[in-house]
């Protein structure tokens, strides 16, 4: 009977294309062969959009996508939880903008790849208001001097327009450093990293908000 048993399931797994797989006679433990997981994805949500304000056409992603194939540019997203990385290209290249809140606002931005954020934490050094509609020089001295790989500069609140920014170290050497032209509210930079691990000083950067009654606190994070 038992015989008949194991012919049974032998014919039931080749009918439906699987492989038979022996079972132990009473008494052993069969050997486990799982295929290792896949790597972690970090949690989280976000759902870009085609128009300002949340408005047309969307697409919500909750894990790294390599290739959005996207026929519209993307204008404005939501943020669910978690922090993300808006690729110009497929295959997470070109210039990436890192997403940690809601933005309405994004200007007009290609977006081809989204992956979520699994590097470490970033922490926050310090921070400079930007309340002049028109360009004004502004420098954020960052608080005990770490040291750190890389930078980044977040807009809260508003959208905020950047250039000529500069990293300078306790060594009194500096280096550019490559922003862009408008950062939108609720966004921040890509990584800005040194050439090597430096004590930074401070940061410097030239900005102006969008209008004249708008308001930005720009915060230098690092890590």
């Amino acid at each position: 009977m038992r015989a008949a048993r194991h012919l049974l399931a032998g014919v039931l797994f080749a009918g439906t294309g699987l492989l038979p797989v022996s079972i132990p006679a009473h008494g052993q433990q069969a050997a486990a062969h799982r295929p290792p997981p896949p790597p972690a994805q970090p949690a989280g949500e976000i759902i870009v959009y085609r128009d300002r304000n949340f408005a047309g056409p969307a697409v919500s992603i909750r894990q790294d996508q390599s290739n959005l194939r996207l026929a519209w540019t993307v204008r404005s997203a939501r943020v669910r939880s978690g922090t993300w990385e808006l690729c110009e290209r497929a295959g997470f290249q070109g210039r990436c903008l890192t997403v940690t809140r809601d933005n309405r606002d994004l200007g007009q931005r290609r977006v081809q790849s989204v992956r979520g954020s699994r590097s470490a934490a970033w922490r926050e050094f310090g921070s400079a208001d930007v309340t002049r509609f028109g360009w004004d020089r502004r420098t954020i001295a960052a608080r005990g001097t770490p040291r750190l790989w890389s930078i980044r500069l977040c807009a809260d609140r508003n959208a905020v327009q950047l250039r000529d920014a500069r990293a300078t170290f306790t060594n009194r050497q500096y280096e550019m450093l490559h922003v862009p032209a408008r950062l939108a509210g609720g966004a921040c930079t890509g990584p800005l990293a040194f050439a090597s691990r430096q004590n930074l000083a401070s940061v410097s950067f030239s900005a102006s908000t969008v209008s004249p009654s708008a308001r930005v606190r720009v915060r230098l994070e690092g890590r």
